[in-house]
């Protein structure tokens, strides 16, 4: 199963520019850990630590935060959508 993960801007510097992945995986979690083996420098970009993701990354899995799901246990079917975004804060 292969899903299209969108990168925001802000991330996609740890892509290489790029701004759509594919990845395969059963849950939000799976997909993350293979597009971060994948792009390694995104790992730090997305994780805090093994305690979860950085405060000022969101995850849509289609339409829905996954905050208000399962969080990263959510369950990913194919032909669905995830969003990777980080927060843009100035002044």
């Amino acid at each position: 199963m292969s899903v299209k993960i969108k990168i925001s801007t802000p991330i996609r510097r740890a892509t290489q520019g790029l701004s759509e992945l594919e990845s395969g995986g059963e849950t939000i979690r799976a997909i993350l850990n293979d597009i971060t083996s994948k792009h390694p420098a995104l790992k730090s970009v997305i994780f805090k630590d093994s305690s979860g993701l950085q405060e000022f990354i969101t995850i849509y899995l289609n339409q829905d935060d996954i905050r208000f799901l399962s969080g990263l246990d959510t369950p990913v079917n194919k032909g669905d959508s995830i969003s990777i975004l980080q927060a843009v804060a100035g002044g």
